[in-house]
């Protein structure tokens, strides 16, 4: 009976000690995934800010000089917006900021498809990006917002059978 109980003690421990571990690694890799993404747009978001302000700032220019929209800063911001769309594309968010990462991709995207078909469209090229502009900017304020912020250090205790937790 001694034997049985001993045996009892130490699978019950053992089973312990291996839950502990696998809620640690897996608290550890989800971690992992979150803080790759904060480094990443940490690094990311003021080069997409400033690409949209280079966005509106050229579109606001054409309309005192509209055969801008046919130059070849346009179409380089386009190029540079459509990279970067892939570029969000590609990219997993954590489940908290996923719609907003999807609202910034689908926004970047338009923006640049926009600044590639302005010249010769019928509708001015600032007026024709303002939505998307708008939504881009705010996904961005969710974004930096994230990245900014200092994440809780994860910290789990492993269970000590003789306490009692």
């Amino acid at each position: 009976m001694r034997r049985n109980i001993r045996r009892l003690i130490q699978t019950i421990a053992l089973t312990a000690s291996l839950t502990a571990a696998l809620v640690a690694t897996a608290a550890r890799a989800s971690a992992d995934e979150i803080d790759t993404y904060r480094d990443a747009m940490r690094d990311f978001a003021p080069v997409i800010t400033a690409w949209t302000n280079d966005v509106d700032s050229m579109a606001s220019a054409t309309v005192a000089k509209p055969e801008l929209v046919c130059s070849a800063e346009i179409a380089d911001l386009a190029a540079r917006g459509n990279s970067m769309a892939d570029d969000l594309s590609g990219t997993v968010a954590p489940a908290a900021l996923a719609a907003q990462h999807n609202r910034l991709a689908d926004a970047v995207d338009a923006l640049s498809v926009l600044s590639a078909t302005a010249c010769g469209a019928p509708v001015a090229l600032d007026a024709a990006i303002a939505h998307d502009l708008s939504e881009a900017r705010a996904a961005l304020v969710w974004i930096r917002h994230y990245t900014i912020r200092t994440p809780a250090p994860i910290r789990l205790d492993p269970p000590i059978p003789a306490t009692g937790n």
